[in-house]
C-alpha cells in the first residue's frame, strides 16, 4: 500500500531507509510469503536524464495498473485476497540500489 501513496518513484536507498522494503532471501521464504501475498513485478524506461520519471507519468500509470490488476484478479476469484495490504510491488528503481552507478 505504500507504493500507491508515494506520489513518485523513490530510489531503493530512500525506501530502505524508510524501512518499507521486504527481503526474501531464500526460495522457501518466497514460497511462504506468496501463500498470503501477491507480488507484481514492474519495470519502466527512464523519462529524464538522471531522474527516472520527472513528472510522475510512469508512477501514475503503474498505480493505475496495480489497481486494475487487484480489481480484475479479485473478480476472477483469485486464491489470494488482493488488497493494498497484501499486494507487494517489485519495481526496478525501488528494488535495486541506485546511488552507485559503476
Amino acid at each position: 500500500k505504500e507504493f500507491l501513496h508515494m506520489g513518485k518513484l523513490c530510489p531503493y536507498e530512500a525506501m530502505r531507509d524508510q524501512g518499507v522494503l521486504v527481503w526474501l532471501d531464500t526460495l522457501e521464504q518466497i514460497r511462504t510469503f506468496k501463500e498470503n501475498n501477491f507480488i507484481i513485478f514492474m519495470s519502466h524506461q527512464w523519462l529524464g536524464w538522471g531522474v527516472p520519471d520527472p513528472d510522475a507519468h510512469h508512477f501514475n500509470a503503474m498505480c493505475a495498473a496495480i489497481t486494475q490488476v487487484m480489481r480484475v484478479l479479485t473478480k476472477r476469484g483469485s486464491h489470494v485476497t488482493l488488497s493494498p495490504e497484501s499486494t507487494y510491488i517489485w519495481c526496478d528503481f525501488l528494488s535495486i540500489a541506485q546511488y552507485h552507478r559503476a
